[in-house]
């Protein structure tokens, strides 16, 4: 089982984090006028097995925003792999349709074998 956050390399507080939420929220009204889901999302996979996505809500979105008091902070999540040497992927999605496959793109650091490395690390 992987469990963890995702984290922003913005920092909170910052411009780039609140230019960030700007751009993803602006990414959610084009799908609220209809290019599929309302929110963007990360979607975490591995091959070959089931994936979980987990929304940018409205909430984070609009934290995200704040200009010099934006903040970024996501729930934990929880993901189950088949081995320790899985590889998983994160990708950030802004809707979700078929065609719009080229804006699912992976955060930065993905693939990685995430539960492996954290227990050469001894965490």
């Amino acid at each position: 089982m992987l469990e963890g956050r995702i984290f922003c390399r913005f920092p909170n507080n910052s411009q780039e984090l609140s230019h960030l939420g700007t751009f993803l929220q602006s990414h959610r009204a084009q799908a609220v006028n209809g290019c599929g889901r309302a929110y963007p999302f990360f979607r975490i996979e591995e091959a070959g097995r089931p994936h979980r996505e987990m929304e940018l809500t409205e909430e984070v979105l609009s934290n995200m925003s704040q200009g010099l008091r934006s903040i970024f902070d996501l729930e934990k999540l929880s993901y189950r792999v088949s081995n320790k040497n899985a590889e998983v992927t994160i990708l950030l999605a802004f809707w979700d349709t078929e065609a719009a496959w080229a804006d699912i793109i992976p955060i930065s650091g993905f693939p990685r074998k995430i539960v492996a490395e954290t227990s050469l690390r001894g965490m």
